[in-house]
């Protein structure tokens, strides 16, 4: 299959990243040479270090039991629990805004496959181009590339590792239709300059927030000011059920496309139709099985009461790491606050 894809750079498009030269160029990326460190004295130093085994989960005992009231229930998937944790996240999204409408969520079965649904339900496809950026994760572009859609990669603001909207704004031809940035480390891209772009060039805006729900920039949140953003609960997230994703929109009329598209693009879910007189249901367009089941919601309704008090302990003991490589190499940078 061949894939297309674009690089842009200030100096023209098409370019060698590592050729590029300009204002939205890549830097140039050298390998440091190889250690003169014998390979045993190596590996005899790394096997007594300690570890920070950085995928092990903090699910425990009310995880468990919230798990359990699934099995012992009627619906596993697309059942009550999927509705509630929906309603849940979308009242997350807006915690101590008092009095604000909280978005659509649509649960989905991964990330990836909410990029991807997110793309489809807004008319992204064929002969469309959508800017984002190659600090991410493969499943960005594959999302894009899926679509029918290419990929166009400009640059990130050094910084912060967030897509720069003045390479995005560089980068815009007659045939981009979307802009995907991806919020990274915690940080949200700048949401309110993005969507000043989309806005004057008639885009939309699709944010792959894979890397926390509890992000905020100025007032900002995922979901704000994108047409969609999509959230991961993959193994390794602030919160997880191993694999499952969803979207979170504040467009109306989307939300509905969304939700159709998750489930075969299926006019009404089996669950939507148990317990009524017969619903008439049908196959409405081209969809896809990507949909959050009741048991990994159950396993993420709990997580959402502790994921604040967490950050919070995180981002102590991120000030404690900086603070120490500071005095350990004092030239070194850490990120944008």
């Amino acid at each position: 299959m061949r894939v297309a894809m674009r690089v842009f750079a200030a100096g023209g498009t098409g370019s060698t990243v590592a050729e590029t030269r300009g204002a939205c160029a890549t830097a140039d990326v050298r390998s440091a040479p190889p250690s003169p460190e014998p390979r045993a004295a190596a590996a005899r130093r790394e096997a007594s270090a300690p570890v920070v085994e950085f995928y092990r989960h903090q699910l425990g005992e009310e995880e468990a039991a919230s798990f359990r009231r699934v099995l012992d229930s009627l619906f596993l998937t697309l059942g009550p629990e999927v509705a509630a944790f929906e309603r849940e996240m979308g009242g997350f999204l807006v915690r101590g805004r008092r009095g604000a409408e909280p978005p659509t969520v649509v649960g989905t079965s991964s990330c990836s496959m909410g990029l991807l649904v997110a793309l489809r339900a807004l008319d992204v496809g064929p002969g469309d181009e959508v800017i984002t950026t190659p600090l991410t994760f493969a499943s960005t572009a594959h999302a894009v590339l899926l679509a029918g859609a290419t990929p166009v990669l400009v640059d990130v603001e050094p910084a912060t590792g967030l897509i720069d909207p003045d390479c995005v704004r560089a980068a815009i031809g007659p045939r981009t239709r979307g802009i995907l940035p991806v919020h990274l480390y915690g940080q949200l891209a700048d949401m309110r300059a993005l969507r000043r772009i989309a806005d004057d060039r008639g885009l939309v805006i699709v944010e792959d927030s894979a890397h926390g729900v509890e992000m905020e920039r100025d007032g900002v949140r995922p979901g704000d000011l994108g047409d969609a953003a999509v959230f991961s609960f993959y193994a390794t997230k602030n919160i997880t059920c191993g694999d499952g994703g969803a979207i979170a929109t504040r467009r109306r009329d989307l939300a509905e496309r969304l939700r159709r598209l998750r489930n075969h693009g299926m006019s009404h879910a089996a669950t939507e139709r148990h317990g009524a007189p017969y619903r008439h249901w049908d196959i409405v367009e081209l969809g896809y099985k990507a949909n959050l089941t009741d048991l990994q919601a159950a396993l993420l309704r709990p997580q959402l009461a502790w994921i604040e008090s967490r950050r919070a302990r995180r981002e102590a003991l991120a000030r404690r790491y900086e603070a120490c490589l500071r005095e350990a190499v004092p030239a070194l940078r850490g990120p944008a606050p």
